[in-house]
């Protein structure tokens, strides 16, 4: 019997073939598909979920990807109004170019990956035209209630075409945590070239790699989360499309983040030099820089796990805070923790409560279960806004719970 060959993986930013895989979590389930209580004996797919590292443009990406059609459709319940700590941080960001702009009635805002349309409602409210993109139904239908614009659909070079024809090209084109879950990023970078004014701005947001390393944030390594950048890597990918990033700036939300300008013309700022030259001595060039992760994450593992199982041999009960998002599917799958361990989860996301997790079959509840039950401990899985979390959960915390902070390294919240 023949066998046919693999097909070799080729870049997704500058097309070249020689990839090295540098990590592998093993088959996961696609985050955010949640279940329902008749699906918890049927069996669940699973996906590969590795990364490899591109020698030519240093692009870090996953080896195999999950149609986007699959992952954004009615089932996708995700709203960015759900977190205060990400809707203060989006809030600031739109004030902020409001007045460093200068936008008034006449300026268009577009945002892709408009979610919810928080950002947008900002903009919106200071007098300016806004157009929202998204693909996702119910976050779309919700911003379009609000009276956002909203377009459903995936912005697209074609789709950049149909709208600057009708005229609707932007002063501001935003777009936060996006560029990172697309397939086809030469595609969406030339609908930017088209979209955007030509004294227009670019604004995106994108988790950075190296922030990642430093952190061990393994978690934000999702089927969603197609590419995972340095600044080289985001800078060799605009540059191919005539697009210059002229500032950039380090940003905290998803555990560090770049905030890149982008313009049709070439006017580098001091802080684009500074990343440059942090990035020499870094070395990020060489495939064992982005190697040490998989050390990291096999210790995270094992300290992580060791810690929940000794609580659970005390008697002890442990909660999940945070249900919704890769970031928590990713954490409990890899680390191995299911119903044998966790007591529950809750969410404020009143969309998914009443189901339960991919992968772990844990149910979720409202938060309001934590004073009801009053677990030992709760597990914080969105880590990044750990803080935010402690300060809702007062009560709870004040009458004797524990938190727990998984990473960068596990830590126990105490009241004092």
């Amino acid at each position: 019997m023949q066998h046919s060959k693999k097909k070799k993986l080729t870049c997704r930013s500058c097309g070249q073939n020689r990839l090295q895989s540098i990590l592998s979590l093993g088959q996961m389930p696609v985050a955010e598909q949640y279940l329902n209580k008749d699906q918890l004996t049927e069996p669940e797919k699973k996906y590969p979920l590795s990364l490899c590292f591109c020698f030519d443009c240093f692009l870090v990406q996953l080896e195999e990807i999950i149609p986007p059609k699959m992952l954004y459709n009615e089932n996708y319940v995700y709203f960015t109004s759900s977190s205060k700590t990400l809707s203060k941080h989006f809030e600031e960001l739109a004030q902020g170019l409001v007045k460093l702009k200068n936008l008034d009635s006449a300026s268009l805002v577009l945002e892709a990956g408009s979610n919810d349309g928080t950002m947008l409602k900002v903009f919106l409210e200071s007098g300016n035209q806004v157009l929202g993109i998204d693909p996702a139904e119910k976050p779309a239908r919700f911003a379009q209630k609000k009276g956002i614009p909203t377009i459903c659909d995936f912005f697209t070079h074609k789709l950049a075409h149909r709208l600057s024809s009708q005229g609707n090209q932007a002063d501001i084109f935003i777009s936060n945590y996006i560029l990172n879950i697309i397939a086809d990023l030469n595609d969406f970078v030339a609908g930017i070239k088209v979209i955007l004014k030509e004294k227009g701005t670019a604004v995106l947001e994108v988790p950075y790699f190296i922030d990642l390393i430093d952190t061990c944030a393994f978690d934000y390594i999702y089927h969603q989360n197609v590419s995972y950048f340095i600044f080289h890597s985001i800078d060799s990918l605009f540059r191919r499309h005539q697009l210059f990033i002229n500032e950039v700036y380090d940003v905290s939300p998803y555990g560090g983040s770049l905030r890149i300008f982008v313009n049709h013309y070439e006017n580098t700022g001091e802080t684009v030099h500074k990343l440059i030259e942090k990035e020499k001595l870094r070395e990020v060039n060489f495939l064992e820089v982005y190697k040490k992760l998989t050390n990291c994450v096999q210790e995270i593992k094992k300290t992580t796990v060791e810690l929940l199982r000794d609580i659970k041999r005390q008697g002890k009960k442990i909660a999940v805070y945070g249900a919704g998002g890769g970031m928590t599917n990713t954490f409990l799958n890899y680390l191995g923790i299911n119903k044998e361990i966790i007591d529950f989860a809750v969410d404020y996301n009143k969309l998914i409560q009443g189901h339960y997790m991919p992968g772990n079959g844990i149910g979720i509840f409202s938060p309001d279960k934590l004073i009801e039950e009053m677990p030992d401990y709760v597990l914080i899985t969105v880590w990044n806004y750990w803080q935010e979390i402690v300060q809702q959960q007062a009560e709870y915390f004040k009458r004797g719970g524990k938190f727990i902070v998984p990473l960068p390294e596990p830590k126990i919240i105490e009241f004092n």
